[in-house]
């Protein structure tokens, strides 16, 4: 982890009581889980694989339910937290299109994690970007792609070719 990075969570714990959702965002997708290991070892952060542990939460759920399963076993895991911010990887299930199939709830990512940072500090990889103002999940190119102007999140963000 570099320099700017650690320097950039230092400052967010710092005001984390008042903004407690973060966001490290890179384009640089393969580099999150390098980057997640090194923020996870250094801060001791315990992590979540969002992938992982939520598609095994659902899989006995109707789709139909599964907006609302996902809302409750995010707040669910961020109650049963100790006192350390948790770390949440592996993102991506949370913008899968079948998560709101058959669904009359749609899922909002954005508020979604920030509901939960109100029960729990939240650090997530983000693989996108920010300009400053909008922040995107993937590119516009992705199948997946969203964007949130101004998300209201703690962001940390790396320029493609920065050091890591």
């Amino acid at each position: 982890m570099d320099r700017s990075t650690k320097s950039a969570i230092e400052s967010w714990l710092a005001i984390r009581v008042s903004r407690p959702l973060a966001v490290y965002v890179t384009l640089e997708v393969e580099t999150l889980p390098r980057i997640a290991g090194s923020i996870q070892r250094h801060f001791e952060f315990p992590s979540i694989p969002i992938g992982k542990d939520l598609g095994e939460a659902l899989l006995d759920s109707p789709p139909g339910r599964r907006v609302r399963d996902t809302q409750r076993w995010l707040q669910e895991r961020c109650a049963a937290a100790d006192d350390r911010p948790l770390l949440l990887t592996d993102v991506d299930l949370l913008f899968h299109a079948g998560l709101d199939r058959e669904s009359t709830d749609r899922l909002d990512q954005m508020a979604l994690l920030a509901r939960a940072s109100h029960i729990h500090p939240l650090l997530v990889m983000w693989p996108g970007s920010f300009d400053g103002a909008t922040l995107s999940y993937a590119v516009p190119e992705h199948g997946h792609y969203q964007y949130w102007r101004r998300p209201g999140a703690h962001v940390i963000h790396t320029q493609v070719g920065a050091a890591a």
